[in-house]
This record gives C-alpha cells, structure tokens and sequence, in this order.
C-alpha cells in the first residue's frame, strides 16, 4: 500500500484478490464505485470481470471518507455521461 496523496492510496492487487475483497479490506461494503474509478477514469483496470484482477497491477482506494466522497462524486460524474 502506497498513499498517493491525502485521500487516495494505491493498492497492489496481489493473486488471488477480487475487488469485493479488496474493498473489504479497507472498509468498504460496495466494490463497484472503486472498480468504476479504475477502469473510467485512471484506466487501470482492463478487464470487464471485478473477479479476475491481473496481478501486480495498482489500483486506487479511498483512504478517508472525503476520499470516498470524492470517488462517488467522480463516479456519478462519469454514469451520468453515459
């Protein structure tokens, strides 16, 4: 676990992790605001399954619930030019 900044840390999937078990570990209930984050907006996650992350990627969590907030703002952003 890297921070990156303030609100946001990055992540090292590791194999086996799924990103419902990612977000678990850093308590959240949902996953798919992250999976959203890393696949739209920083493009780190290629693959359209949250169950098969590649392995030694970085992804980016919230680490603070203004670092949460701001992924949903960003997420709801993003939905809403669908």
């Amino acid at each position: 676990m890297t921070t990156t900044n303030d609100h946001i840390i990055a992540h090292l999937v590791k194999k086996g992790e799924t990103l419902e078990s990612i977000a678990k570990k850093y308590g959240f209930n949902k996953w798919k605001p992250i999976y959203l984050y890393n696949t739209k907006i920083r493009k780190t996650i290629r693959s359209s399954n949250p169950d098969k992350l590649q392995s030694g990627i970085t992804i980016f969590i919230p680490r603070s619930k203004k670092g949460y907030e701001k992924l949903i703002r960003k997420t709801v952003s993003l939905m809403n030019q669908l």
